[in-house]
């Protein structure tokens, strides 16, 4: 009885150590190898190198139209900023006002100028998110227009939330343009 324990042990102990043996070195570098021309082709850029190579591929239309969409949105942005102080609080001096009406007045020009141009397939989505921005800045514009001295803070209140979500649609524009700067290979 005990032999036949122990040639039980023996035979569990030797199957055990067949099948968990650990693979050489030459399988793991052949299985390596294997791996590695069985896995599929990347087609697309991979590197910062290979993507600013791409760049010299794009159409010079939408280079052009991708170089002015960045000015634009440099500008417009600060120009936004910029009447951040002013909203604040809920108080607003009918000089501020007119500040404030110049500027938006300005920024919407500038938007209205930039959507004069020719602008290329790819740039839809920008353009969708464009109008959006445009939309919101004609509501804040039109308050600070009908705005009349005394101020009150309800009207200041109604302004800042057009002015945020010019702000917000103008920070979507930028997602925007960056995904396409990525996607096209732009800077």
């Amino acid at each position: 009885m005990l032999k036949l324990r122990h040639v039980i042990l023996v035979i569990t102990l030797a199957t055990s150590i067949a099948g968990c043996r650990a693979d050489s070195e030459t399988d793991i570098a052949r299985d390596a190898e294997a791996q590695q021309q069985s896995s599929k082709n990347y087609y697309g850029v991979a590197s910062n190198t290979d993507q600013n190579d791409a760049k010299n591929d794009l159409p010079s239309a939408v280079q052009v139209y991708a170089e002015n969409a960045g000015y634009y949105l440099r500008n417009t942005i600060n120009q936004l900023e910029s009447l951040a102080p002013y909203l604040e609080n809920n108080t607003l001096t009918d000089e501020e006002r007119k500040e404030l009406y110049e500027v938006i007045s300005n920024v919407k020009s500038k938007s209205e100028q930039f959507l004069e141009q020719e602008r290329p397939l790819e740039f839809d989505a920008f353009h969708d998110i464009l109008i959006s921005m445009l939309t919101e800045i004609d509501a804040f514009e039109r308050i600070l227009s009908d705005m009349r001295t005394p101020i009150h803070p309800l009207q200041v209140e109604n302004a800042r939330v057009y002015y945020e979500n010019a702000i917000l649609t103008h920070k979507q524009l930028e997602m925007e343009y960056q995904s396409l700067a990525e996607e096209l290979g732009f800077y």
